[in-house]
């Protein structure tokens, strides 16, 4: 589906952001894509998307090289980044001119992820708010039925309401032969929707591990008081004491809390590369 194979890239006077970088993303699956500020997530997305091109290595997405980017190529992807501009039209204008891009686009479900999102298809996009252009997009791109689908903090913008509509779209729009990347620091909107989690640093593949091989490795454990060093892979306060991550010795499968499983590997690198050695 997306293959990137000993990518290198930097920007212009800068340490590369990518060196010798090598990454698969499947079909059937929703990818969360987590790394801190600067860590390249965007700049991974844009070069799937082939609006940059790697230095060296190659992005391949179904089948054909990221730097053809022909029409071949462009009719399967679809990115929503995090920072957009939409032209001066009505909604309705708006699909009826990309729309014929995108061979399986579908209007029935276009319509309905507006309704969803209790928008009109007879607004017009430069009067909405940043939050309502961000539904409009977010209702586009599923629509699409393209097989990647990016989105770079779709979460941003909505309200509390909206993003759970958004993990009910997304649910319902994911197929075996789509694949979802999705890139956020918002993981709570998203944690219980994802399939599989890949934690970036600079020129670091700190995890790529399904969400069920994460859950049968490690579990949550609540501590009253701090707790040993040893006791732990790693820890941090939270609002009733602390809270761990420790090997998961049963055969249960907890919930996974994203925000503080990327803490601690992000934290404690060495000690989770026992456990999660990258795969490509």
């Amino acid at each position: 589906m997306v293959e990137i194979n000993d990518l290198s890239f930097g920007y212009a006077r800068k340490e590369n952001l990518y060196e010798q970088f090598s990454i698969h993303f499947k079909s059937g699956q929703i990818y969360g894509l987590l790394g801190q500020n600067g860590s390249g997530k965007s700049t991974l997305m844009k070069i799937i998307a082939g609006l940059i091109y790697p230095d060296s290595g190659n992005c391949v997405v179904n089948g054909i090289n990221s730097k053809e980017r022909n029409y071949n190529y462009l009719r399967n992807l679809y990115i929503i980044p995090e920072e957009f501009d939409l032209p001066d039209m009505t909604i309705a204008s708006y699909v009826r001119i990309y729309a014929p891009f995108y061979e399986a686009f579908s209007a029935d479900q276009f319509e309905t992820c507006l309704k969803e999102f209790e928008i009109s298809p007879e607004e017009k996009l430069q009067k909405l708010s940043y939050g309502n252009k961000k539904k409009v997009l977010l209702s586009f791109g599923l629509a699409t039925n393209v097989r990647v689908l990016l989105l770079d903090e779709p979460t941003n913008g909505l309200d509390i309401p909206s993003k759970k509509t958004l993990r009910k779209l997304i649910a319902a729009a994911a197929t075996p032969e789509r694949c979802f990347i999705i890139s956020t620091h918002q993981v709570h909107d998203l944690e219980n929707l994802l399939d599989h989690l890949v934690v970036i640093s600079k020129n670091k593949l700190l995890l790529n591990e399904s969400i069920s091989t994460i859950a049968q490795k490690i579990c949550f454990v609540p501590f009253s008081s701090r707790p040993a060093e040893n006791e732990t892979l790693y820890y941090e306060k939270s609002f009733t004491g602390h809270i761990g991550i420790v090997p998961n010795n049963s055969n249960e499968e907890g919930k996974i809390n994203l925000e503080v499983l990327f803490n601690g590997i992000v934290a404690q690198q060495a000690k989770f590369s026992q456990l999660f050695k990258p795969n490509k």
